[in-house]
């Protein structure tokens, strides 16, 4: 499958994120941008900032659109802050799924044939907890690779989280997904 990546994300942000998707008790989808640095040439990932969904957000039981001019005002503070760059997206499935959609995909694929530079993107999607616990939800973590050239779609890894440090290789899912 190639390189293994490993994905950083400390305590205090994936609180900060578990905070933000609370949103998602209405039934809509939320989320926002992922900043921070890699992956380097270990595939070492680290995420720094998560970001909220912007007052322009388009939220719906099963789409989630973050307000783009926000992210993009939130990526530039970050840029001066600590050097962070844009690395990936997070958002819930209200209904449950950790598993990225057929839309997903979709998104994922055009992000990293739109974007010049981005080879991963780090995908996570948050689901609740039970009773529609949100402070309790579980963060499924992935990391989004293009296809080998002269393939369509996007290869997916699934990666396993340990005190803040996911690994992937533990689901490996490198299907090409292109229609799903």
């Amino acid at each position: 499958m190639g390189l293994t990546y490993t994905v950083r994300i400390g305590a205090p942000l994936r609180e900060h994120m578990r905070r933000l998707a609370d949103a998602s008790r209405d039934g809509r989808e939320t989320g926002g941008i992922l900043l921070g640095h890699g992956p380097n040439a270990e595939g070492s990932i680290e995420i720094a900032h998560v970001g909220d969904p912007g007052p322009g957000a388009e939220r719906r039981s099963d789409f989630f659109l973050r307000d783009l001019h926000h992210g993009r005002r939130l990526a530039a503070k970050a840029w001066l802050e600590d050097g962070s760059d844009w690395i990936g997206e997070w958002h819930t499935h209200p209904a449950g799924g950790c598993e990225p959609s057929p839309r997903d995909l979709r998104t994922y694929t055009e992000i990293l044939t739109t974007t010049p530079g981005l080879e991963v993107l780090v995908a996570l999607i948050l689901t609740p907890g039970c009773r529609s616990n949100w402070n309790a939800s579980r963060i499924s973590h992935w990391v989004v690779c293009l296809s080998a050239p002269g393939k369509e779609g996007v290869r997916v890894q699934a990666v396993r989280s340990r005190s803040g440090r996911m690994t992937s290789g533990a689901r490996s899912h490198s299907a090409e997904r292109s229609e799903r």
